[in-house]
């Protein structure tokens, strides 16, 4: 008896914290919102978690805490051995601490654990890329550290060097199953220029990826976005005529360019520092190659200190200083067009090439702002995290120049003078209308575009200042390999943290235009199921919708709307079956019995796009195959947005099957390819899909235009129409479309039927209403029926 009593005592709700303890007894996780990997169930993101309240100052201790307590149902084990505090951060009222997993000492590439807590030291979010299951012998390294060296600069084409380039390490690669153990060799290379860095398999001396992990400033030119800003024409520095007088700050007593933010004095590059003045009159014209040092001391100098003034300082309690230090940067590292922040040696490196760079503001704070990223987000790379950087440099650069010239969407309008062919031109803007994914080209700088854009839209709304701060918060928000809609989800948490999330109702709609949120369907009032409508008649189809997102509308209607059936492609004819819509930087084709994606450079993209409404509860399934470099390319399956499949290297044909709830659903496949080396045939396929049981009604789009301001089109039924119909409605913003809001119920269509009953005149009508009228009749009978037996029935006969 006593041993049920103790069974009993052990599952009641307050013995949660002795489960807890425990590690192989998962403990239920107190967060609203829990994201699992598809294939694996792995807990992937928390967010709003509810623990108890504690008094610990310091954030890790606190981390730490939460992850001893849940780490079963994090896939981690108890001791947490395994995670190596890596960084702490502060923002305003946030705190940000990462852990790297590590594997019998050695760092498992790619894997962190991100706790960002908020103001009440709660988990505000957490991001979990912790690798379970990995079984790697630490010892057996056969390749010598020297030997990687030789392998990975014959790799590059290593020519010469930039620098003294940091030891290699061994280190483990989850990408494979069990995990590999390889050399990571990092290569400072003048040429080929670049931070490079070379994966080279321990065992094998396989070179398994190489990739540049510099950030250039390249020199392209947008069109046809041309800008122009009156009184520059000019396309040599030396014609300057706006030169302000400025002072410049923090400067130490060598007589140099030296201060508490900056120092032009070192990296040298091919032109050495000759700004000396120790009478501090550091002026010079365009001509001087000195007017480039003061150029880039004075726009770093005054953006850290714009920064401060924001809050982020490490004079404050406690210190959230973003880069608050000495920063080198190199006013003329090199004669070539380029400019670049390298991670190798936390530097700034400025190109004299065609208009000297250091001579156009835009480009000195996009290229600080690189810096900032970097200090911002410790396990910088992955996913879209280049575009993500390239945007958000675009912003802060056009956000400190606002208030100057006539278009200060423009970036680098002065360094793009060297390869313009118009009168001024844009280096690019940060009011584009891209929109993901359909615009997303694969390149840092085109795709950082739609992110720039959501800063920018938001600075116009909220202003400069709660921007700005926004934007640098959303940073420490980053998870490790973040993409362009883990950027949204993060803006959206800097300002749960900053505001209350006041603003988020404004950001979901600025994320939505950008295609980085779904679009919310409209809500269809009219017509519905209580209507009849005659043929040939005119119908006022009503919904309401958020007027604040400006968007268009798209009406379709149907005469079979219940028909429904089994939808089965197996791309037999040589082409795409109607539904399906190919975007990306190649286009989907089918071709020898199956759909194969398109033809895609490194850092590109193919995705397929197939939108479909289930009937009831039913099943979709699908075959696939890949044949790609294993571990970095991939073909990714969504539902919804949700990812179902991901598979790379070189396998046979597999099928996915699931159960999928009725409704409309969304289904995309996307081959995605990282930024060096191809593997297999560098291709993905899929084939056999099959969707049932699905709507297979025709709909046709009714013709008109939509009336924004009163939410109202105008249907004509078909004149030969009869039995029954529904309408569906969409949102659009550019290409971006919300899921069809279809009308509920059936709608009754069909021509009344005229009988004379005496001197009345009654109308046959459809089933549904003759039953709903006939109804009436009955109700209204009874009711006459009553009165009269009150009225009259009690009468008695008169004398």
């Amino acid at each position: 008896m006593w041993f049920w009593l103790l069974t009993v005592i052990l599952l009641l709700p307050g013995t949660a914290e002795l489960a807890a303890a425990a590690p192989s007894v998962p403990a239920a996780l107190p967060c609203a919102e829990i994201e699992r990997d598809v294939a694996t169930g792995a807990v992937r993101v928390l967010r709003e978690c509810r623990t108890r309240a504690s008094d610990h100052a310091a954030p890790a201790a606190t981390a730490q805490e939460f992850l001893r307590a849940y780490q079963a149902s994090l896939g981690m084990p108890f001791d947490l051995a395994s995670l190596r505090l890596l960084s702490i951060r502060r923002g305003l009222g946030s705190s940000h601490v990462l852990y790297q997993q590590t594997y019998a000492g050695l760092r498992v590439l790619g894997a962190y654990v991100g706790v960002h807590s908020d103001r009440a030291g709660q988990i505000q979010v957490l991001h979990n890329g912790f690798v379970p299951g990995l079984d790697v012998d630490a010892a057996a390294s056969i390749v010598s550290a020297a030997q990687a060296i030789e392998l990975a600069q014959k790799a590059i084409g290593f020519l010469r060097s930039r620098g003294e380039s940091p030891p290699p390490e061994l280190v483990i690669l989850p990408q494979v199953k069990d995990g590999q153990l390889v050399w990571q060799v990092t290569i400072l290379a003048a040429e080929p220029q670049g931070d490079w860095e070379v994966l080279i398999d321990a065992v094998t001396g396989e070179v398994i990826k190489r990739y540049n992990r510099l950030t250039l400033a390249r020199a392209q030119v947008f069109q046809p976005n041309p800008a122009q800003q009156s009184g520059r024409t000019a396309v040599d520095g030396r014609a300057w005529t706006e030169l302000q007088a400025v002072e410049l700050e923090g400067l130490d007593s060598s007589g140099w360019l030296r201060g508490e933010y900056v120092d032009v004095t070192s990296p040298v590059g091919h032109l050495s520092a000759t700004a000396f003045a120790p009478d501090g009159n550091f002026v010079y014209l365009p001509n001087d190659p000195r007017f480039e040092e003061v150029m880039v001391y004075y726009h770093i100098d005054t953006t850290q200190r714009y920064i401060q003034s924001l809050g982020y300082s490490d004079l404050s309690n406690p210190p959230n200083g973003i880069r608050d230090r000495t920063t080198y940067a190199s006013p003329h590292w090199f004669a070539e067009d380029q400019s670049f922040y390298s991670v190798s040696d936390d530097a700034l490196h400025f190109g004299d090439g065609g208009i000297q760079d250091a001579e156009d503001a835009d480009v000195i704070v996009h290229e600080y702002a690189h810096a900032l990223h970097h200090d911002q987000v410790a396990c910088w790379g992955g996913g879209q995290m280049e575009a993500i950087g390239e945007g958000f440099g675009d912003y802060l650069a056009a956000s400190r120049f606002a208030s100057v010239g006539s278009d200060p969407a423009c970036i680098a309008e002065w360094d793009s003078q060297g390869y313009a062919t118009a009168p001024l031109s844009c280096l690019r803007r940060v009011d584009r209308d891209l929109q993901h994914p359909m615009d997303v080209a694969g390149d840092a700088h085109v795709d950082g575009q739609i992110w720039s854009s959501v800063l920018w839209s938001l600075r116009s709304r909220l202003g400069p200042t709660l921007a700005d701060r926004l934007a640098l918060e959303t940073n420490f928000y980053l998870p490790c390999g973040a993409t362009l809609e883990d950027a949204g989800r993060a803006l959206l948490d800097a300002d749960a943290n900053l505001t209350g999330g006041r603003h988020e109702g404004l950001i979901k709609n600025i994320l939505r235009t950008r295609g980085l949120l779904p679009l919310v369907p409209p809500a269809l009032l009219s017509p519905n199921d209580t209507t009849y409508l005659s043929p040939g008649s005119l119908v006022a189809i009503t919904w309401s919708a958020d007027r604040e997102l400006a968007a268009a509308h798209e009406a379709q209607f149907s005469l079979n709307p219940d028909t429904i059936g089994t939808r089965q492609d197996a791309f037999a004819e040589g082409r795409l079956p109607a539904g399906y819509e190919s975007f990306g930087n190649a286009l989907w084709s089918a071709s020898d019995g199956a759909a194969r994606a398109g033809t895609i450079d490194h850092g590109q993209s193919s995705s397929l796009l197939l939108p479909f409404d289930m009937a009831r509860t039913g099943e979709i399934s699908f075959r696939y195959r890949v044949s790609s470099e294993e571990g970095w390319d991939f073909l990714v399956a969504l539902l919804d947005g949700q990812e179902i499949v991901r598979v790379s290297g070189a396998g046979e044909w597999s099928e996915f099957r699931a159960t999928v709830q009725p409704g409309p659903h969304t289904l995309v496949w996307r081959y995605v390819k990282d930024n060096s080396v191809s593997g297999g045939q560098d291709a993905a396929w899929i084939d056999d899909v099959r969707l049932t049981p699905v709507s297979t009604a025709n709909w046709i789009t009714i013709e008109g235009a939509a009336s924004a301001a009163q939410n109202r089109l105008v249907w004509q039924v078909p004149v030969d129409s009869s039995g029954s119909a529904k309408v569906r409605l969409r949102a659009r913003v550019g290409e971006v479309s919300s899921p069809w809001a279809v009308s509920p119920g059936t709608i009754q269509l069909g021509e009344p039927t005229a009988v004379r009953l005496g001197d009345f005149e009654a109308r046959a009508l459809p089933s549904g209403a003759a039953t709903r009228q006939a109804a009436s009749a009955i109700v209204v009978a009874a009711l006459l029926g009553l009165g009269w037996i009150l009225t009259w029935g009690r009468r008695r006969p008169g004398p």
